[in-house]
Order: C-alpha cells, then structure tokens, then sequence
C-alpha cells in the first residue's frame, strides 16, 4: 500500500486490520454505520433497516 510504512503494515497485519474489498460509500454519522454499494443495492431494505435500528439507543419509557 502506497504511503504506508512496513512497520504499519505488519502492525495492522498482527491485529487484524484488513482494507476493504469493496469501497464504503455510505454512511451513518449518527451511529457510525458504514455501508458499501453494493450492499445497499443487494440487500433488502427490511434488512438494512434491521440492522440499523438494532443499535440504536433503547428508549425508555416512564
């Protein structure tokens, strides 16, 4: 990867952090979702909403 030094590399090797196979395109800057194109147009919106609304904070009622 272009601009980043070896000892990065192998440090994020080491821990797990991999590039991304499909560019994220959209995102949630409220709860920090990221979303890729292809996901958005592949996957049913139920879906989508599903997830999303699955981390947001639970209201309380009373």
């Amino acid at each position: 990867m272009k601009g980043i030094s070896q000892e990065k590399l192998e440090w994020m090797k080491e821990v797990g952090i991999k590039e991304f196979e499909k560019p994220v395109k959209f995102y949630s800057n409220f709860n920090k979702h990221l979303f890729s194109e292809d996901y958005i147009k592949t996957t049913p919106l139920e879906e989508i909403k599903a997830g999303y609304e699955s981390t947001l904070p639970l209201k309380h009622e009373g």
